[in-house]
């Protein structure tokens, strides 16, 4: 199942990226395959946990010269498909590298996929991580909001949602 998954998300993922040399087209399929076979492994039962999935990838996005931006159209694409496992590994991948909002935003994304992968705890601290960078951030605080109404923790989750009510406004589309 992960090969054909791996086949048809690496395509879409290509897709993204046709501006770009083929050169590059490659070191994407090679990351992709990469992660795909580490996931494949720890659902056998291999060694290997995700975190170090996650270690894998920011390493080889560093060497090739893959950016915390690219990462994230990754996890948009795995995202999309349910693919929550490499989702999460290209939005941690890309918190790894970030520096200022694009790492919060990684770090909300993460914490949406294991949210999406039933991970509660672990999605909280990504989101917490999020809000370190980015207190006022709406989706952030939307995201952990839900989060936190699903874990019964219904009086933090309305102030999460206070913020996002407060700074409504400031945001444009």
């Amino acid at each position: 199942m992960y090969a054909l998954i791996y086949q048809c998300l690496t395509l879409c993922y290509i897709g993204y990226v046709k501006f770009m040399d083929l050169d590059t087209n490659e070191k994407i399929k090679q990351l992709a395959m990469t992660v795909f076979s580490q996931l494949k492994s720890i659902e056998k039962g291999g060694e290997s946990d995700i975190q170090s999935v996650v270690d894998k990838t920011i390493d080889f996005s560093i060497k090739n010269s893959i950016s915390a931006e690219f990462l994230l159209e990754g996890f948009n694409i795995y995202l999309k498909n349910d693919v929550f496992s490499a989702a999460f590994v290209y939005a941690a991948a890309a918190a790894g590298i970030a520096t200022g909002k694009i790492r919060s935003i990684a770090y909300c994304n993460a914490g949406v996929a294991l949210h999406r992968m039933g991970l509660r705890d672990e999605a909280a601290k990504q989101y917490d991580l999020a809000l370190v960078l980015e207190p006022y951030d709406a989706s952030t605080n939307f995201n952990y909001g839900v989060l936190l109404e699903e874990m019964g923790r219904n009086k933090e989750a309305k102030e999460h949602f206070r913020i996002v009510k407060a700074h409504e406004n400031t945001y444009t589309a």
